[in-house]
């Protein structure tokens, strides 16, 4: 049986509850009308302009069958009657099955200068209640009365002067202020902080002026180089001002011009430009007078000696694209080279190069040729294995024989210098058919072959555990008879990821990485110049390995979509350094894959192909 042992007054009460569990909510429970219900509060903003309102509510946790009251403890630093009204209740009481209480409160608007102010409004300990989570709050009270505060600038937008002189900008104030004024220096641009230049004070910067002080310098000293270079940038720039304003000179662009010449000029520079990047780099865009021959890819062989010319693109749009290249390159001075093959087209070459087909395959080629306008073949045969180099000596003579007057192009691979005997004295034998033979030195590490870590395309710094250099790889094709005047580098518009290591030279460790990624991430068309300079670079992590000639970023916080932590790329400072290499050692030029991996469209105009610009000064510039 169940019994009732209750005060008459609370046994009619509970005879009444049916009538009123209909305004319960729909989870509570008929015995959670006995427990003691939680209250909160909550405001409907935590920052008020003075003058405005605010709303705040208290809540129970849940419905009850006993009055509540809980008070109200105000503190903080705004003052009662001077920034807010004095009609916050002491307390507020809840009746039966009542939940839900606000009040308004009310800042008032005065004429003062004043800091930032808070009010905390913290509940009591209940009646018939516990206080809950959150128990307090605290508002913030923005002053609206603020002074005509001085403004922040350079003493000049720009200046320009040889790398040899040392140079200064002042950051002036407009007027004297009463109080501590602050502003975030930050410096960008082309030049490289430590190679090219040391800021004093270093960036990212905070600087500070007590009251009275209106100017601050800072000083730029220059780094003079022997490296012949493009001109650089070093770009000052102010932001988050503190008790001040920024001006109309809010940036400084101090523009390094290079006093170097180079030894030589006349190189080639053949940069690749492939059909299903062409977006990346319009046609339109391209300054092919930064090249001296431009590799239109690609057309790819048949089995029977035919040729697939869609140029990754299709059959209608993919001829037109590639005609209006040639139209452009040939208009800025510019040779075009038609890409014939590529990464996995090894099995058509060799069958379009067999007996009853190479006869058709070369009539082809040359029709191709003569049709487009373009200067040349280059023979992307990957890779010519021993059995097939009689098969392309003949189609190299056969096309010599055919058109004796259009240029023909091969690239090859770098050496990895702990196997020298890669290097094939073929190569040698085959050089009077060619007109270049290029070196595709990019993409030269990997994590997957147990290397230490190390760059995409290092000049110099080869070891027994990094064995990949250009200047190894050269050294190695001179060795077997490749004539240097033929033989040219690689270039790569794209870099290299490294995940759990920060610096070239670190020894692979499982430990290194715990992300469960690879240790290697993608490279080509994923961390493309663009990519790098947009998604991966930041301030603070860009380095320069002087034993390789080669910038790098370098974060033990993950970098980008691929989260790398080592990052190795090419800049216009490495290609500087490549064509110096070129000349001094008497090779003929470079190539570069792809141009279309280069190009910054949302830089500013003149900056939106920094390498394209580094590879005419470097290369081709007297």
């Amino acid at each position: 049986m169940f019994r009732l042992s209750r005060a008459p007054g609370a046994l009619a009460c509970l005879l009444s509850i049916p009538a009123v569990t209909a305004s319960m909510p729909a989870s509570a429970g008929l015995l959670d009308l006995f427990k003691p219900p939680a209250v909160t509060l909550a405001a409907s903003t935590a920052n008020v302009t003075e003058g405005g309102q605010v709303t705040v509510t208290v809540k129970l946790s849940q419905a009850s069958l006993r009055n509540v009251k809980v008070p109200l403890t105000l503190g903080g630093t705004a003052t009662k009657g001077r920034d807010y009204r004095n009609d916050i209740p002491a307390s507020l009481s809840f009746g039966v099955l009542e939940t839900t209480r606000q009040f308004t409160l009310t800042t008032i608007d005065d004429k003062e200068i004043e800091p930032l102010e808070t009010l905390t409004i913290a509940l009591g300990a209940p009646k018939n209640a516990t206080v809950g989570t959150p128990g307090s709050l605290s508002l913030a009270i923005v002053d609206n009365d603020a002074p005509a505060l001085p403004t922040l600038s350079f003493s000049s937008a720009s200046a320009s002067a040889p790398e040899s002189q040392d140079s200064e900008v002042q950051i002036k104030l407009s007027k004297a202020s009463t109080q501590t004024v602050t502003v975030q220096l930050a410096a960008s641009g082309t030049a490289t902080p430590n190679s090219d230049y040391k800021l004093t004070p270093a960036s990212p910067a905070s600087i500070s002026f007590t009251p009275g002080q209106t100017s601050k310098t800072v000083k730029i000293k220059l780094i003079d180089d022997s490296l012949v270079e493009s001109s650089e940038t070093v770009v000052l720039s102010l932001s988050a001002p503190g008790n001040a304003t920024l001006g109309a000179t809010a940036t400084h662009t101090r523009t390094i011009v290079d006093n170097d010449s180079a030894p030589s000029a006349g190189k080639w520079v053949m940069g690749y430009y492939v059909g299903y990047n062409r977006d990346l780099y319009p046609v339109d865009k391209v300054d092919f007078s930064a090249l001296s021959h431009v590799a239109v890819g690609r057309i790819t062989p048949k089995a029977d000696g035919g040729l697939v010319t869609n140029f990754d693109i299709d059959d209608v749009y993919g001829p037109e694209w590639a005609k209006e290249v040639i139209t452009r390159a040939h208009a800025a001075g510019t040779k075009a080279i038609v890409m014939v093959g590529g990464f996995g087209e090894y099995e058509s070459f060799v069958s379009a190069t067999r007996p009853e087909n190479r006869a058709r395959f070369v009539q082809n080629l040359v029709k191709l040729a003569n049709d487009y306008g373009f200067d040349g073949w280059d023979l992307d045969w990957e890779p010519i294995e021993q059995p097939d180099q009689p098969a392309f000596t003949w189609l190299a003579q056969a096309l010599r024989n055919a058109a004796p007057n259009k240029l023909i192009t091969a690239p090859i691979y770098w050496v990895n210098n702990n196997f020298p005997d890669e290097a094939d004295a073929f190569y040698a034998q085959v050089a009077p058919l060619l007109d270049q033979i290029n070196v595709m030195s990019y993409g030269m590490s990997s994590g997957y072959w147990n290397w230490d870590t190390w760059h995409s395309s290092a000049i110099y710094g080869e070891t027994a555990t990094t064995p990949s250099s250009i200047d190894s790889t050269v050294r190695n094709w001179l060795r077997v008879g490749v004539p240097a005047a033929k033989l040219g580098i690689g270039i790569g518009f794209y870099g290299s990821c490294w995940r759990g290591v920060t610096e070239p030279y670190q020894v692979m460790k499982a430990s290194d990485d715990t992300s469960g990624l690879p240790r290697m991430g993608n490279d080509d068309n994923d961390m493309s110049y663009t990519n790098i300079m947009t998604l991966y670079s930041k301030p603070g992590v860009k380095k320069w390995h002087e034993a390789a000639k080669t910038p790098y970023l370098s974060s033990s916080s993950p970098l980008g979509p691929q989260k790398c932590n080592f990052v190795s790329y090419e800049d216009e400072r490495s290609i500087a350094e490549k064509a110096l290499y070129v000349k001094q050692n008497g090779l003929g030029g470079a190539i570069v894959w792809t141009i279309d991996q280069g190009y910054l469209p949302n830089a500013p105009e003149g900056a939106r192909a920094p390498l394209m610009k580094a590879l005419k000064d470097g290369f081709l510039s007297p």
